[in-house]
């Protein structure tokens, strides 16, 4: 298939008195040329030939614009479509800071979850187990000792990784009093 020409006639069922090149529809952008050659290897030659010798202007226009508008659709789709395979090349390690929950010069929570969303995003890390376990593993000294002792007291302690991250604050940061927080103008 070239641009100006569907189809050798005899592929097309015999002889035919139309010529099937882009010239004898001239009412067809290229484009639309184009799309109806794609439609004609997926539906048939004879489903071509038959629109482009029975079908008005406005119904040859019509069906190679909705053939290109289902292929956009399609793209679309398998762009927005997450692979299941993971090619290993695409797969980045980051280094994440390890979080003890003492001493003043101590990690802030908040930069550790940031340091964590970037690095199970690079990772890949897609399952739940997973998230929860890469966190677990950043953390160190009495953080580490608090999660290893509520993991043997429930190992369902940590469904999710954002159940973790609240329970992590509620153990290691300081309660905010939000008596001083603020504008005394908002109170």
């Amino acid at each position: 298939m070239n641009d100006t020409s569907m189809n050798d006639a005899s592929a097309l069922g015999g002889a035919t008195d139309i010529s099937l090149e882009h010239a004898s529809f001239p009412h067809l952008s290229l484009f639309e040329w184009e799309a109806l050659c794609r439609l004609a290897a997926v539906s048939g030659d004879g489903v071509i030939m038959t629109l482009l010798t029975a079908g008005t202007e406005e119904q040859q226009r019509l069906a190679a614009q909705e053939f290109m508008a289902r292929e956009l659709a399609d793209l679309r789709q398998r762009a927005t479509t997450p692979t299941l395979t993971k090619n290993k090349t695409d797969i980045v390690k980051l280094d994440v800071s390890a979080y003890s929950g003492e001493g003043k010069s101590r990690l802030h929570l908040n930069r550790l979850f940031c340091e964590v969303d970037i690095a199970v995003e690079a990772r890949q890390l897609s399952t739940l187990l997973a998230r929860t376990r890469f966190v677990l593993s950043k953390l160190a000294g009495k953080a580490k000792e608090w999660a290893l002792r509520k993991l043997v007291a429930d190992a369902s302690c940590f469904p999710t990784m954002a159940s973790m991250k609240a329970d992590l604050r509620l153990a290691f940061e300081p309660p905010q009093d939000e008596s001083f927080s603020g504008s005394p103008f908002c109170r």
